[in-house]
Order: C-alpha cells, then sequence, then structure tokens
C-alpha cells in the first residue's frame, strides 16, 4: 500500500509564531528540513512507524532548541509581584478545568478570580509608574 508524505514546510513556521512570538522561523525551518528524510522508504508498517517518530522528534527537539524559554536577560522590566503569580495559577488552573469540563457553574468563579488579578495587576503597574515618575525630570528629556 503505497504512503505520500509531504514534508514541504514552507508554511509550518507561520502557524508556530503565534504560540511563540520570539523563534527564529527561518533556521528553525531549515534545520527541520535538514533532518526530515525527502523520499523515505515506506514500505511496511515498522518504517511507517519510524519515520513519524523521526518527524515528531525533529520537531520536538527543535521546538525546543528554538524557542525561548523566558525573558531576555537584557529585559528591564521589574518581575511580578510573588503575590500576582500566586493568584493567576488558580485562575488558570480553573479556566483549564471550565473550558475541559464545560461547566457555566465555573465561569462566576473564573470571572471573579480574573477581576482580582486584572485589579492587582493594574495596582502593580500603576505602583510601577509612580516610582518611576520621580526620577524622570523633563528638562534633561528623561521623561
Amino acid at each position: 500500500m503505497p504512503v505520500i508524505t509531504d514534508t514541504c514546510l514552507s508554511s509550518f513556521s507561520n502557524c508556530l509564531t503565534a504560540d511563540f512570538t520570539s523563534k527564529d522561523c527561518d533556521t528553525f525551518q531549515d534545520r527541520l528540513e535538514d533532518e526530515i528524510p525527502f523520499n523515505p522508504e515506506l514500505h511496511d508498517k515498522v518504517a511507517i512507524d519510524t519515520c513519524a517518530e523521526k518527524l515528531s522528534g525533529a520537531i520536538l527537539e527543535n521546538l525546543a532548541v528554538f524557542t525561548p524559554k523566558g525573558r531576555p536577560r537584557d529585559d528591564t522590566r521589574p518581575p511580578m509581584a510573588p503575590r500576582i503569580q500566586d493568584e493567576i495559577r488558580p485562575k488558570n488552573r480553573l479556566m483549564r478545568q471550565r473550558h475541559i469540563t464545560m461547566d457555566p457553574s465555573l465561569n462566576a468563579d473564573v470571572n471573579r478570580l480574573q477581576r482580582s488579578v486584572n485589579r492587582q495587576l493594574n495596582e502593580w503597574r500603576n505602583n510601577q509608574c509612580r516610582a518611576t515618575l520621580p526620577s524622570r525630570d523633563p528638562e534633561d528629556q528623561s521623561l
């Protein structure tokens, strides 16, 4: 039974940019094309399974290499307050649970936590701005 595989990756990296905005997509695509066999011999189930494993392994490995782990080291933004992070985690957990179970009774809890997180984030951002503004002087153009 013939199996046709299309490993043309011209649009593959474009679909990833929505999730990973800081990836070097051209290098990712080039490296992935080098690792994937162009015309594999797929005569039996074992060969097909091996080829599929190599393809998924190459994709996962390259995603791990080319996806940034966090903020760049030269990012000057202050880290978020731990108390806000501690509130975001249960909100995200509850949102996932609501999405998986489709339970409408969780909507009120999710909305309440979302409002609380937004309020704390806005307050934290305002405090960051207030702390920065006194050190700025319109005379020396630092504002």
